[in-house]
């Protein structure tokens, strides 16, 4: 934890002095370049995102790590499988029922999901 605050503190120091858009990945790339712990990383990241984050020092898996290691997502009682294709720079996470589910209002069984994600186009 006294890495984090260390990291946090240069960053927020670098921030002050140098409070210019022009200069905000510099400021990151200088405050981070002696993090040591994943830990760390992944806490200051969510620093980033939130200033009032505070530390912890459980590894939250990424999206892309769970994915890798067979992600399943729960919606109610519905358990969905995933497998995670990739082609070029656009990844694809198909969802896949793992038990259909009996509507209790209908009585039938509940086979097919249609539902997308709109494809976001990448800068590079």
């Amino acid at each position: 934890m006294d890495e984090y605050n260390s990291v946090v503190d240069k960053y927020n120091r670098l921030c002050e002095m140098r409070n210019d858009s022009r200069f905000w990945a510099e400021n990151i790339t200088e405050a981070t370049q002696d993090i040591t712990s994943r830990t760390v990383w992944q806490n200051f990241y969510a620093y980033l995102a939130d200033s009032n984050h505070s530390f912890t020092d459980t590894w939250k898996e990424s999206l892309g790590e769970q994915v890798d290691k067979g992600l399943t997502m729960k919606c109610g009682e519905q358990k969905f499988d995933t497998v995670k294709v990739q082609n070029g720079n656009v990844t694809y996470i198909k969802m896949t029922p793992g038990n259909l589910i009996a509507s209790s209002k209908h009585g039938k069984q509940v086979d097919i999901f249609s539902q997308g994600i709109q494809e976001e186009k990448s800068d590079s």
